[in-house]
């Protein structure tokens, strides 16, 4: 099997600060993955991919301080719910596909 770099829907990234209450970020439908990056070098994010509203918890994906990740999501679903556990760190959202 061959895998292929990810790639990004051009124009649709998004930088959004989180907090230590849950809040939500469109991406809108149509990728199946997203490149999610934890901008801050202290503080932990958490993030729960959805169809329309949805609530993070601290029992979701984590990214810890600094890390870059690439998660397969449904094409349906539209709506990054993130949390911090503390402060209020940059998550950076970037939809697209990854290569098979």
């Amino acid at each position: 099997m061959i895998y292929g770099p990810f790639a990004p829907r051009y124009g649709a990234g998004q930088t959004v600060a989180t907090s230590t209450s849950s809040g939500s970020t469109t991406i809108g439908a149509g990728n199946k993955c997203l490149r999610l990056q934890n901008l801050d070098g202290t503080n932990t994010i958490y993030v729960r991919v959805t169809e329309g509203a949805g609530t993070a918890t601290t029992a979701d994906l984590i990214l810890r301080p600094n890390q870059v990740i690439i998660i397969q999501k449904d094409q349906a679903f539209d709506t990054v719910s993130h949390i911090a556990s503390a402060s209020t760190p940059n998550l950076r959202i970037e939809p697209g596909e990854a290569g098979i």
